[in-house]
C-alpha cells in the first residue's frame, strides 16, 4: 500500500471527525490537516492535535496525499474539482446531487486521481450476505423494506430546518434513498420500473413529502416495496425478503438478523459482527464497522485496485431519485415561499452568506451583545430581516421605528410567536409608531440613554426609504421621495454627530452605480450624506439586488394577483439579481457590524444569477400548478382573467420595458472605486471611499428645498439639479410610468 503522511479533511463536523478517528486507526502516523471555517470547530481540531485552517486554497498548499470531502451532501462538486486538479486523491461523503459528475469523471482520469463515492452500506456485512443469498436463488423474490426516522431526531442539538436535510434540494427522504438504494440495488439489480405513493403525515415544517413508498420492479425479476419517511418516532430499518426457497427478517441491528429455516420452521439467528463499535449520539443500528472498511476500500483504490461502487453508480442512483422525485403528487401539499424562493430565484439551497456569519460568529457577537440598538424603518421587508438576524447576537435593547403601525404590531407578533427568536427578543424592546423626521422621534431619541451615560443609541440602522423607481412619476412623488432618502436623513444624522453612535448603518441599492433613475441617483447621494459624516462616527452602507418577494415588489404582486385572481404582468427583458428576505437582514448585519468606516458592502453574484420577472412569474404558476395561457396584451390578460375558472390556463402579459428609470442591467460599484473581493466568501467591499465635501452635499440640499417651493418645478429641473452634483447620471426618460400598468 503507497504511504500516506498528510491527508486533508475538509469540514470537521461529525463525519470529518469520524474520518480522522478511522482513518487514523489505518494509518496512524499521518497527519492531519483540518479545513473549517466555524471558529469553533477550528478550536476543536486544534485540540485534538490536528492543523486547523481555514481555506481550501491553504490545505491545496501543503501538498496533501489524499483528501476526504465532508461537508453538506448539496456542495461538494466544487471541493473535489479543485482538489482533483491538484492531482490529489479523494474521498466523498454522500452527494445528493449529480452536479458536474460528467466534469469531475474526466478530471480524476486526466490527473490520474482517485475520486471515491462514499456508500457505506454497500461495505456493510449484513447488505453484502443479502446480496450473496439473493444471487444464490433461481428463482425471484420479493421484499419489504421500511427506513425511517422522524427528521428533528436526526440531529436533535440544531434545529432541523438549519439542517440539510430539511431543505428541498437536500431533503431527508432523498438522503435516506441515496443511502439505501446502492445496497439494494447491488443486491436485487438494476431497476426497470418504479411507482411513487406519497404523503404528508406531519406538521413539520418542509417542503418535500414526509412518507413515500416506492414500489420497485428489478430488470432481475425481483420485486419490492421501499417506504422511506422521516415520521417514525423510534428509528426503524425493517427489512423482509421472501421467496419459495428463502425468507429473511431483520431490524436493522447486528442481533436482529434472522433466516427462517424452511425445515423447521424455526428462525435461526445469524450473527454477521461479533459485536457491533457505536458512537453516542446516532442511532444504535449505525455501526463503525462499515465507515472503517469503505476507508480501507478507498486505499485500495489508490493503489490501482478496482472498487465496489464507482461515481458512475452514484450517478445512476442521484438521477433514479431525481425520476422519483419528479413523480411526487402535490395533493395539498402547502405552497412554501421560502423554498420557492431557494430553488427558482436565488438558485441557492440557502443562505449565501451563512458561512460568512459562522465565520465571524465571535466578532458579530462583539459588536452587539449588550448593546442597545435603534432600528429605522424596522417594519419593512429588509429592517425586520434585519433584526432577525441581529437578536440571536442578543443586544441587551431594542428599539423599533416605523410608520407602518400595522407592520410594526405583525413584526412584534412575529417575534413574540417565534420558537427561535423569542427567547432571544431583550427585555427593552420597543416598538414605536413613528416618524424617524419628528419632533417626538428626536425626544425619545435624546432621553434614552446607553449604559456608558451617553444619550442615544450604540447602533442605529437606518431602513427607512422609498425604494420603488415607480416613486419618480411627477414632481410631487419626486420631492417625497428626496425627502425621505435625503433632505430628512440630514437631520438624522446631524442628531447622531450630538449623540455618536459605535456604528451607522444606511442601506443603499446596486441602482446607486451609474444611476439612471431619480430613486438611485437619491441613494448615491445618500452616500456622500452619510460619508461626510463619517469623521464623528463610523458609517457603512450596503449595495444589493432585489429583495425576492419584499413588500410591494412585482413577485410579491404575483401572488397577490393570483390571491385575486387577477392576471399577471411583467416586463420580459429586464434581468435582475436577488438575495432572499432572510439574506436581506444577514448582508446589512455583515456590513454593519464587520465593516470598516466608509465600507459599502455588496454580494458577489454572478450574471449567470440573474433572472427576469417574467421567468419569475412562469415558475410560480407551474409550481402552483397552474397552466400558462399568454396574452398579446395588458387589455387581452385582464378579459381573460374576469372570466376565468380553476383549471384553465391562467392569464399573463409579458412585454418589453418601456417606463422610465429602468434599468437594463444592474452592477454593484463602477471605474475608480477600489473592491476587496478577498476578505468575505459571499462579499465584496468597495473599501478607501473618501470623506465627501459635506457642503457640497448641503448646497444640493438647499437647490432641492428651492426648487420645491416653486410652483413651477417639474421632474426635470430636479434631474438637472441631481445632474449637477452627479455628472455619470443619465436619466431613462420615456414619459412612462409603471402606475400606467398591470
Amino acid at each position: 500500500m503507497k504511504k500516506l503522511s498528510r491527508l486533508l479533511v475538509v469540514g470537521y463536523g461529525s463525519m470529518g471527525r469520524r474520518r480522522i478517528r478511522l482513518a487514523s486507526e489505518l494509518i496512524p502516523n499521518a497527519e492531519y490537516i483540518c479545513v473549517d471555517n466555524n471558529p469553533e470547530r477550528q478550536k476543536q481540531a486544534k485540540e485534538a492535535g490536528y492543523i486547523a485552517i481555514t481555506s481550501l486554497e491553504e490545505g491545496i498548499a501543503m501538498k496533501p496525499d489524499a483528501a476526504f470531502v465532508c461537508t453538506s451532501p448539496g456542495h461538494h462538486a466544487e471541493l473535489i474539482l479543485e482538489l482533483l486538479n491538484a492531482g490529489i486523491h479523494v474521498f466523498t461523503e454522500l452527494n445528493l446531487t449529480a452536479d458536474c459528475y460528467d466534469e469531475i469523471m474526466k478530471t480524476a482520469k486526466e490527473k490520474h486521481a482517485v475520486i471515491f463515492a462514499s456508500s457505506t452500506l454497500v461495505y456493510k456485512k449484513q447488505m453484502e450476505m443479502f446480496c450473496d443469498m439473493v444471487s444464490k436463488q433461481t428463482k425471484p423474490v420479493s421484499y419489504t423494506y421500511h427506513v425511517g426516522q422522524y427528521l428533528p431526531d436526526w440531529h436533535p442539538w440544531e434545529s432541523y430546518k438549519d439542517f440539510f436535510v430539511g431543505k428541498k434540494e437536500t431533503n431527508g427522504v432523498r438522503e435516506i434513498m441515496a443511502i439505501q438504494l446502492p445496497w439494494m440495488i447491488r443486491t436485487f439489480g438494476p431497476i426497470k420500473n418504479v411507482s411513487v405513493s406519497n404523503q404528508r403525515c406531519t406538521d413539520l415544517e418542509i417542503d418535500f413529502p414526509d412518507s413515500v413508498i416506492l414500489k420497485i420492479e428489478h430488470e432481475s425479476g425481483h420485486i419490492g416495496t421501499f417506504t422511506v419517511d422521516v415520521t417514525a418516532r423510534k428509528a426503524v430499518t425493517k427489512l423482509e425478503i421472501i421467496g419459495e426457497d428463502i425468507h429473511v427478517f431483520w431490524d436493522g441491528h447486528n442481533d436482529d438478523l434472522f433466516r427462517l429455516n424452511l425445515d423447521t420452521k424455526e428462525l435461526e439467528q445469524l450473527n454477521v459482527y461479533e459485536s457491533e463499535e457505536h458512537v453516542e449520539g446516532y442511532s444504535d443500528n449505525i455501526a463503525e464497522e462499515p465507515y472503517r472498511d469503505e476507508i480501507q476500500e478507498f486505499l485500495r483504490a489508490i493503489d490501482g485496485n478496482p472498487v465496489r461502487y464507482t461515481l458512475e453508480d452514484d450517478a445512476y442512483v442521484l438521477r433514479l431519485i431525481d425520476r422519483i422525485e419528479s413523480m411526487y403528487q402535490d395533493g395539498d401539499k402547502d405552497f412554501h415561499l421560502d423554498s420557492f424562493i431557494n430553488t427558482y430565484v436565488t438558485k441557492r439551497p440557502g443562505s449565501m452568506f451563512e458561512p460568512d456569519i459562522q465565520a465571524n460568529r465571535e466578532e458579530l457577537t462583539r459588536a452587539i451583545c449588550g448593546k442597545s440598538v435603534l432600528v429605522i424603518g424596522g417594519a419593512g421587508s429588509i429592517g425586520s430581516s434585519f433584526i432577525r438576524a441581529i437578536i440571536p447576537f442578543r443586544p441587551a435593547e431594542l428599539v423599533v421605528v416605523d410608520t407602518n403601525e400595522n407592520a410594526l404590531t405583525e413584526l412584534t407578533r412575529s417575534l413574540r410567536s417565534s420558537a427561535v427568536l423569542s427567547p432571544c427578543v431583550p427585555e427593552v424592546y420597543l416598538p414605536y409608531p413613528m416618524d424617524y423626521s419628528s419632533i417626538t422621534f428626536r425626544r425619545m431619541f435624546i432621553h434614552h440613554k446607553r449604559t456608558n451615560g451617553m444619550r442615544g443609541f450604540d447602533i442605529v440602522a437606518n431602513f427607512s426609504a422609498h425604494k420603488h423607481v415607480r416613486s419618480e412619476k411627477d414632481i410631487y412623488s419626486v420631492e417625497a421621495l428626496l425627502r425621505n432618502n435625503v433632505i430628512n436623513a440630514k437631520g438624522l444624522l446631524d442628531l447622531l454627530e450630538e449623540n455618536p453612535p459605535e456604528t451607522y448603518f444606511c442601506v443603499s441599492t446596486d441602482k446607486a452605480a451609474n444611476p439612471v433613475n431619480i430613486m438611485g441617483a437619491s441613494k448615491r447621494v445618500m452616500e456622500d450624506l452619510i460619508f461626510s459624516y463619517s469623521n464623528s462616527f463610523p458609517v457603512k452602507t450596503a449595495r444589493f439586488a432585489n429583495v425576492a418577494f419584499s413588500n410591494g415588489s412585482l413577485p410579491a404582486g404575483f401572488i397577490e394577483r393570483i390571491n385575486r385572481r387577477q392576471p399577471l404582468s411583467a416586463p420580459s427583458d429586464v434581468k435582475r439579481y436577488f438575495v432572499s428576505p432572510e439574506e436581506s437582514g444577514q448582508i446589512c448585519m455583515l456590513s454593519a457590524m464587520l465593516g470598516a468606516n466608509r465600507a459599502i458592502f455588496f454580494p458577489k453574484l454572478e450574471e449567470a444569477q440573474m433572472t427576469t420577472f417574467d421567468r419569475i412569474a412562469e415558475d410560480l404558476l407551474t409550481e402552483m400548478g397552474y397552466q400558462i395561457d399568454y396574452c398579446a396584451s395588458d387589455e387581452e390578460a385582464i378579459e381573460k382573467a374576469a372570466h376565468w375558472k380553476a383549471g384553465q390556463a391562467y392569464p399573463v402579459h409579458f412585454s418589453p420595458a418601456d417606463t422610465s428609470g429602468e434599468k437594463a442591467f444592474e452592477e454593484f460599484y463602477v471605474e475608480g472605486e477600489t473592491v476587496d473581493m478577498n476578505r468575505f466568501g459571499s462579499l465584496g467591499v468597495i473599501t478607501d471611499k473618501i470623506v465627501p465635501n459635506r457642503g457640497a452635499v448641503i448646497d444640493l440640499i438647499r437647490s432641492l428645498d428651492d426648487a420645491f417651493e416653486s410652483e413651477n418645478c417639474i421632474k426635470a429641473d430636479i434631474v438637472k439639479i441631481i445632474g449637477s452634483y452627479l455628472p455619470n447620471f443619465s436619466h431613462i426618460e420615456t414619459g412612462k410610468s409603471l402606475d400606467g400598468k398591470m
